[in-house]
C-alpha cells in the first residue's frame, strides 16, 4: 500500500538567491547559475546546464547552491504560470525567482517526483493570476502518495521511453524543417548573397494587405464566423498558422482584412525585434490584425515564397524602424526585394516542400498520439 506524505516530509525545499553583478560571471569556468528562464530553453534542449553562464566558488557570494537531482520551476512572476519542472543535471546556483525542490532519495526517486510534479502542476498554487507567486509554505504542504522504491523505477521507466519516442518524432520534425532549408539553398542559392537571379521588390510577387481591427466598441463585429490572426499565431515553428483564440462575425468579416488559402502573414509590428519578421502559411480563410502585413501570391509558388521569407528574416528586420519596438509599415514592405527565379524552378521546389509537409504532417499525427499517450500516463499513476 502506497503511503502519503506532504513534500516537506520527504524532501527539502528551498527558494533562490537575487542574480549577482554581471561582472561575477564567467563562461568557461565555476557553476552554472540558473534563471527562470532558461528553464524552458534546458527542457527543450536547446541549451545544456554546462553552457549557463558560471559563478566562481572563491567569489564568496552568498548564493543558493543546489544538487544533481534537484527538482526547479519557478516560483514567481510570470516564469510560475508556465509549469517549466526540469531535474538538475548537476550542481548550480539558482535565481529567487526559482524554488528548488531537492528529495530524499531513500523515499522518492527525483525522476518520481519529476512527473509526479508534472502531473501536479504547481501553477494551481497560484493565489492572485495578476501577481503570480507560488508560497513556500504551500510548496511544502502538497501532498502525494508515494509507492515503494522498485515501483517507483517501472513508473520511471515507462515515461522515460515514452519521452524517448517523443523526442525522436521531435527531432524528425527538425531533421524535415531543415531538408527544406538545405533543398532552397542548393537550388537557389542563399537569397541574402545570391546575385544568380534578379531581385523584385515583394509588391511584384502579389498583393499586399496589412490588417486591421474592426471597432471593438461595436460588439457584434466578433463572433464566430472567421479566425482573426494575431502576431500568436505566426510566432511558432509550425508551417501554418495556429487557430486563433478570437473570431470575428459575419458583420465584422466585411470590416476585417481577409486573406485565402496558400497567402503568406508576416509580423510587422512588435514589441521584440527578434519577433520581426516571423511567417506563416494559411491553409485556410483568415482575418488579420494590424500587426501582420499579408501577400496573397500572384506569379509565384507561395512555397517557394514562404521559405525565401524564412531563410532571409534578417531582410524584414533591417527594414524596421528604430527602436525598441520593431515596425515595418507597407509602404516599406512592398519594396523590400526578394529574388525571383524562373517559376518553373519555383514550382520544382513547391512539389518537394509539400511531400516533405506531408511526410512531417504524418510524423506530427504520431507525435499528437504519443503525447496524448504521456498524459494518460501521468493521470493514471499520480491522479
Amino acid at each position: 500500500m502506497n503511503k502519503k506524505y506532504k513534500l516537506k516530509e520527504i524532501a527539502t525545499i528551498m527558494a533562490g538567491s537575487a542574480a549577482p553583478k554581471e561582472k561575477y560571471f564567467y563562461e568557461d569556468e565555476g557553476i552554472p547559475f540558473i534563471r527562470a528562464g532558461h528553464l524552458k530553453e534546458l527542457l527543450k534542449g536547446h541549451i545544456d546546464l554546462s553552457a549557463l553562464p558560471k559563478i566562481r566558488k572563491d567569489d564568496n557570494l552568498k548564493l543558493k547552491k543546489v544538487p544533481k537531482g534537484t527538482i526547479l520551476f519557478a516560483k514567481s512572476g510570470m516564469s510560475s504560470t508556465k509549469n517549466n519542472i526540469y531535474n538538475c543535471t548537476g550542481d548550480a546556483y539558482i535565481v529567487s525567482h526559482l524554488v528548488g525542490v531537492i528529495p530524499n532519495e531513500k523515499i522518492i526517486m527525483s525522476n518520481y517526483l519529476l512527473y509526479f510534479l508534472r502531473f501536479y502542476q504547481p501553477s494551481r498554487l497560484i493565489m492572485n493570476e495578476s501577481y503570480p507567486s507560488i508560497r513556500i509554505e504551500d510548496i511544502q504542504n502538497i501532498e502525494l502518495e508515494i509507492p515503494s522504491i522498485e515501483k517507483q523505477a517501472k513508473i520511471v521507466k515507462i515515461f522515460s521511453e515514452c519521452e524517448s519516442l517523443i523526442n525522436n518524432r521531435q527531432f524528425q520534425i527538425t531533421a524535415l524543417d531543415e531538408l527544406a532549408h538545405v533543398l532552397f539553398l542548393e537550388m537557389f542559392g542563399n537569397p541574402k548573397s545570391n546575385s544568380r537571379y534578379p531581385k523584385k521588390p515583394l509588391k511584384s510577387f502579389g498583393k499586399i494587405i496589412t490588417g486591421n481591427t474592426p471597432p471593438r466598441k461595436e460588439k457584434d463585429n466578433y463572433g464566430t464566423e472567421i479566425e482573426w490572426i494575431k502576431s500568436d499565431n505566426i510566432n511558432t515553428p509550425n508551417t501554418y498558422l495556429s487557430l486563433a483564440d478570437e473570431y470575428l462575425s459575419a458583420k465584422g468579416k466585411k470590416k476585417g482584412r481577409i486573406v485565402p488559402p496558400n497567402s503568406i502573414l508576416v509580423t510587422c509590428i512588435t514589441g521584440s525585434k527578434s519577433s520581426l519578421g516571423n511567417v506563416a502559411l494559411t491553409d485556410r480563410e483568415v482575418a488579420f490584425n494590424q500587426q501582420i502585413n499579408a501577400v496573397i501570391p500572384e506569379n509565384v509558388n507561395p512555397y517557394f515564397l514562404y521559405m525565401h521569407f524564412l531563410i532571409d528574416k534578417s531582410s524584414i528586420q533591417n527594414a524596421a524602424t528604430n527602436g525598441m519596438k520593431g515596425i515595418v509599415t507597407k509602404s516599406v514592405f512592398q519594396e523590400i526585394r526578394f529574388i525571383s527565379p524562373p517559376l518553373s524552378a519555383q514550382n520544382e521546389y513547391g512539389e518537394k516542400f509539400l511531400e516533405i509537409e506531408i511526410q512531417k504532417s504524418k510524423i506530427i499525427d504520431s507525435l499528437k498520439e504519443m503525447q496524448s499517450l504521456y498524459d494518460s500516463l501521468l493521470q493514471e499513476f499520480f491522479r
